[in-house]
């Protein structure tokens, strides 16, 4: 069995998951609701390093993606010719 590694980056950065404040939520093959947070410690720690291209954020950030269909394989990519037809976002304020 391949080993799942847990990680939230973004560039070269690892934000963690605040496991408390996100969600997995799958019916069958159906993404319900996958709600991924980055945990606020690990934040506001790396916003204290002088080279952390994201120090203007307010909170940590933040992806969802809802309603997707994974289909018989599992699995779906997301691209550019497909992006609008689901609901995703990533939030970085």
């Amino acid at each position: 069995m391949k080993e799942i590694k847990e990680e939230f980056t973004i560039g070269n950065y690892d934000f963690s998951i605040d496991h408390k404040n996100s969600t997995v939520e799958v019916e069958g093959s159906k993404i319900v609701d996958l709600t991924i947070k980055g945990n606020e410690n690990i934040f506001e720690t790396l916003c204290e390093n002088d080279d952390f291209e994201f120090s203007y954020g307010i909170y940590s950030p933040e992806f969802y993606a809802r309603e997707m269909d994974l289909g018989k394989k599992g699995q779906i990519v997301i691209n550019e010719k497909n992006q609008n037809d689901y609901d995703t976002a990533l939030y970085f304020m």
